[in-house]
């Protein structure tokens, strides 16, 4: 009974420093973003995000870049709540990895914008943007779904 009231401790210690390290992780990225960043939206095409970076003055392009690199950070801490939470609602371990999902569309998302705030150039990868961009919000979406459903149906068996 110990080890288990320790473990179920120890997991609420991790969700609750996961929690506060995305909140203020949040909180920088919200304080310093450029307005209208293109990783906050669920769709834009790729004339509007070539758009949209080349228009940001050099002051908005560094700031922008500083947030990005807080976003990393802020894909590890959703990444792992999801792993924790499809791990809780007993998700099988063959399908754990769909926590990651939204986690590296948006790394590779981030990663495309970081390459243009640092370079200052855009190349064909970079068409990718709006694809990997609602591909992440849809994946998130379904993932919040999919977890909630299997709670839901987990709870109503016990």
């Amino acid at each position: 009974m110990g080890s288990t009231s320790s473990q179920k401790s120890f997991l609420i210690k991790k969700v609750l420093i996961l929690v506060s390290s995305l909140i203020a992780t949040g909180v920088v990225m919200r304080f310093f973003s450029p307005p209208y960043k293109l990783d906050a939206r669920l769709f834009y095409s790729f004339s509007e995000a070539a758009t949209y970076l080349t228009a940001l003055t050099d002051l908005q392009k560094r700031e922008y870049l500083f947030v990005e690199l807080f976003d990393f950070w802020f894909m590890i801490n959703y990444s792992w709540i999801n792993f924790i939470m499809a791990k809780k609602v007993k998700v099988s371990c063959q399908r754990l990895w769909i926590a990651f999902v939204p986690g590296i569309l948006d790394v590779f998302e981030t990663t495309l914008i970081v390459y243009f705030l640092h370079y200052r150039e855009l190349s064909a990868v970079h068409e990718l943007l709006p694809i990997l961009s609602s591909l992440k919000w849809i994946s998130a979406i379904a993932l919040i779904i999919y977890l909630l459903q299997k709670g839901l149906k987990l709870r109503a068996n016990h």
